[in-house]
């Protein structure tokens, strides 16, 4: 995977972004044009963060606090956004997650019947918007680590991942303002990985 941004970033001659979203954490890494791969940490000096984010009191957080907030006021607090990603209101899918985490009120999407959380009268979040604020975060761990903008990204996908998820996922880099690069199949890039990510944890 390193090899593969360091040629990404030079034939692009800016820094690139990797992240490597899951379930319940996400890894971000940046490489820049003759610059080997960094692991850009989170706030906490970590390699992992979270894949969580909360809203409370008009405050949004991410990460680590965001999970703090979620054993304290679980309805406020947003996971495993990549279980419902691109999945529509009737998937089964769906309705494992409405079982796990009974206190989400999930409606359809009227116009996609795709999912939406619904937290108030005025206060919704699609799935897409959700993962788009966490793509927003690594951007910013991104940034930080090498101090210059990150406009592009190449982000690794679950094997299962159809075409209706990818889709989902573009969409919420194009909300983050990210342009993708690569969608790489997390099945192919693990051996990759194993050495970039994994490395002293």
């Amino acid at each position: 995977l390193s090899a593969l941004l360091a040629g990404i970033a030079l034939s692009q001659g800016a820094a690139v972004m990797s992240v490597d979203l899951g379930s319940e954490w996400m890894k971000v890494g940046v490489v820049s044009p003759g610059v080997p791969m960094e692991i850009a940490l989170n706030r906490e000096s970590k390699r992992k963060t979270p894949a969580i984010l909360a809203f409370r009191d008009g405050t949004r957080t991410i990460g680590e606090d965001a999970q703090t907030i979620g054993i304290k006021d679980p309805n406020s607090a947003y996971g495993y956004l990549l279980d419902l990603l691109g999945k529509t209101i009737d998937n089964p899918i769906v309705d494992l997650y409405r079982k796990r985490f009974p206190y989400y009120n999930i409606v359809g999407d009227p116009e996609r019947n795709t999912v939406v959380f619904r937290k108030s009268d005025i206060d919704e979040f699609s799935v897409e918007e959700l993962v788009a604020q966490l793509l927003v975060k690594a951007k910013q761990f991104a940034q930080e680590s090498v101090q210059q903008p990150i406009t592009e990204c190449v982000l690794t996908v679950p094997g299962y991942f159809g075409q209706a998820e990818r889709e989902a996922l573009l969409s919420a880099a194009q909300l983050a303002n990210l342009k993708v690069l690569q969608l790489i199949n997390d099945y192919a890039a693990v051996a990759l990985n194993y050495g970039v990510f994994h490395r002293g944890e």
